[in-house]
């Protein structure tokens, strides 16, 4: 059987750090904030996906999907034949084909022909609640789904034919539902419910693993998806293949709240939200750590509420309480404060696809663009958001960012004149 694509919601999503049930602006274009193009969505807003040429964006909602063309901000097409709310959608790998999925006594499932805006097809009519996420596999000829009301169920639908590939049931009970990740190969799931770590092979559809471990509220795994790891009050580093603990990291005095390996794979970053310390560890001298931030240095402000990675990976960047941003080089561990001008806590940071731009959000709603080389301003703050940015991610070519707001509202930026404006 084909190898199938099973992507978890992540940074690109920016909904997936919305809370439930919060609804966006229903205007897109009234009383924009300057240098904002456009608010997305109209409705309670569940999912958010880029097409794979950056073209176009998919906007899930209660009512509906909404498309929008990136570049101009304007909407494209409405489509809302789902009875219900949509949770999740994807693109085809041609970008011809969107895929959507929420709950349908009609089927949970439906394929879209873009450039005209129909409904080509259902499917899914024997799924068993709603589906949560959605991917099509690389030649976009198998579309996958979880279903995650009744515990985990996967399932796959040949595209053509509409039918049934597979369907195999995951664990029923006592599943968080919002502690889940796919290995970055696609071939490994891995949930977490009460002292057990579930770990599912896709492409054989089978329990692999069930790991005894602590309660987990953050799962990740490393970029060559051979390790899995766990955060708690400690951290535990699992062997995919076996199912065992490499080790068990101790240090932190709180939830493991931030957890991020570094894109090649060698460091591992961790931070709980409630204590002011923030942690590299070593993955090739497992065990070996360096702490970046410790109480006696810089007090209560030093809690991490978020941790970027540069593109390269030779940079972490992170943010805290009373608005401090830290620099630190992975090669030598040092590390410096770069100056935003944030009032208040750093919520979410991103950097550009090219690495040139570094991105900061705050807890009183303003965005801050800086240059990553000298982390100096690029312009002022960018003001629009009137609650705390959730989430700050680009398009891939750099050009528009978006925004989330904890409120549910999600603004499109211009870089092209927001940056050269000044």
């Amino acid at each position: 059987m084909e190898k199938i694509v099973l992507l978890f919601i992540t940074l690109l999503l920016i909904v997936g750090f919305l809370p439930n049930g919060t609804l966006a602006q229903n205007y897109t274009q009234w009383q924009l904030p300057e240098g904002a193009k456009a608010r997305l969505g109209k409705g309670k807003i569940n999912d958010v996906k880029f097409s794979l040429d950056g073209d176009l964006l998919a906007v899930a909602t209660d009512i509906g999907v909404w498309l929008y063309d990136v570049h101009t901000g304007v909407e494209i097409a409405l489509l809302n034949k789902q009875p219900k709310d949509v949770r999740t959608v994807t693109f085809s790998p041609d970008g011809k084909t969107l895929a959507t999925g929420g709950w349908s006594r009609e089927g949970a499932i439906q394929l879209w022909d873009i450039a005209a805006a129909t409904q080509i097809s259902t499917m899914g009519k024997d799924v068993v609640g709603s589906i949560g996420v959605l991917a099509f596999s690389e030649d976009g000829k198998v579309l996958a789904g979880i279903g995650l009301d009744y515990g985990l169920r996967f399932y796959t639908w040949d595209v053509d034919t509409g039918l049934e590939v597979s369907h195999f049931k995951g664990q029923q009970n006592h599943i968080n539902y919002g502690v889940l990740a796919v290995s970055p190969n696609h071939r490994f799931a891995a949930s977490a419910g009460g002292n057990k770590i579930f770990l599912w092979d896709t492409e054989t559809q089978t329990l692999k693993h069930t790991i005894e471990a602590d309660s987990a509220s953050n799962l990740a795994f490393s970029p060559d998806s051979k390790t899995l790891v766990s955060g708690s009050m400690t951290i535990q580093l699992w062997d995919v293949e076996t199912g065992t603990q490499m080790v068990r990291l101790d240090g932190h005095t709180d939830r493991v709240d931030a957890l991020t390996f570094s894109p090649d794979g060698k460091t591992l970053a961790s931070a709980a939200r409630q204590e002011p310390m923030m942690a590299l560890w070593d993955i090739n001298n497992i065990g070996s750590k360096t702490v970046l931030l410790v109480e006696g240095n810089l007090g209560t402000d030093a809690l991490a509420f978020a941790l970027a990675f540069s593109p390269d990976g030779k940079t972490l960047v992170s943010g805290h309480s009373g608005g401090r941003i830290y620099a630190s080089d992975i090669a030598t561990r040092e590390q410096f404060p770069i100056f935003t001008r944030h009032p208040s806590s750093i919520t979410a940071l991103a950097f550009s696809p090219d690495g040139k731009i570094l991105v900061t959000g705050s807890g009183d709603g303003s965005i801050r663009l800086l240059y990553a080389n000298t982390y100096r301003p690029i312009r002022d703050a960018l003001i629009g958001h009137a609650n705390p940015i959730s989430e700050l991610t680009f398009s891939p070519d750099r050009d528009t960012l978006f925004s989330g707001g904890a409120d549910g509202t999600i603004l499109v930026w211009d870089l092209g004149n927001v940056i050269h404006k000044e």
